[in-house]
């Protein structure tokens, strides 16, 4: 057996004993850490620092039985929760949690209309991942295609937009433009369906995705002409 611990105050630890080899089996930071020359090899024991004690609860969680914890029907914070498991599982290069975290938010995220509660979690996710990632895929698919219209009717969606990333910002907008330029084409992420292209095209409500993409592109010009700019390139 191998011990993690997790800070939970300045004075106190929360700590979760996990069976070495399985946990060397999934993670190869995890297996040089308990396996290697160093004093976690020769004490089994790893302070897994910067860590919420939920996220490794999860991980035991998902290390013991193959799946990921879904968090409750009614929790709106449910893609930041999925989010955690997988920069934590990038961060420990466990491959397969990690690819298993984001299939379990596409496909929560395909079931109920996505009505985002603050931009913590849009934050949060272009602030541990790079350009491309899966996760950033996903978090665009569904601003794109699965938020709730009720959200658009009651202007709840221009206040998010201006407190996330411009990054999230832009790779919305081309998201939208793409779409919109290719609208027979449906739109699928991890075996999940976001868009399925009807025969007769449905009306959309007043105040939805396509007027706050004007916003967003005019948000876009106004981002572009703020950056600095070197030779009359922005950088």
């Amino acid at each position: 057996m191998v011990t993690l611990q997790v800070k939970t105050s300045a004075d106190d630890l929360a700590v979760f004993p996990v069976h070495s080899r399985v946990i060397c089996n999934v993670s190869p930071v995890f297996r040089a850490a308990f396996q290697g020359a160093f004093k976690e090899g020769e004490w089994k024991t790893l302070e897994l620092k910067e860590t919420a004690c939920h996220i490794v609860n999860n991980f035991v969680f998902w290390l013991h039985r193959g799946i990921c914890p879904s968090p409750p029907e009614e929790d709106k914070e449910y893609l930041l929760q999925h989010a955690m498991m997988y920069t934590f599982a990038e961060r420990y290069e466990i491959l397969k949690m990690k690819g298993d975290a984001l299939t379990a938010a596409a496909h929560r995220a395909s079931k109920i209309g996505f009505t985002p509660a603050d931009a913590f979690a849009t934050n949060y996710i272009y602030e541990h991942t790079l350009p491309g990632d899966g996760f950033r895929r996903l978090l665009v698919c569904i601003h794109a295609y699965k938020v709730h219209p009720v959200c658009f009717r009651e202007n709840k969606m221009e206040k998010y937009y201006r407190e996330s990333p411009s990054e999230f910002i832009l790779d919305l907008v081309s998201e939208m433009g793409r779409h919109k330029a290719t609208p027979e084409e449906p739109i699928t992420f991890e075996g999940v369906t976001f868009y399925e292209p009807r025969i007769e095209p449905k009306a959309e409500p007043k105040g939805g995705p396509s007027d706050v993409m004007d916003d967003m592109w005019n948000m876009q010009q106004v981002h572009n002409e703020q950056r600095p700019t070197y030779r009359g390139q922005h950088w």
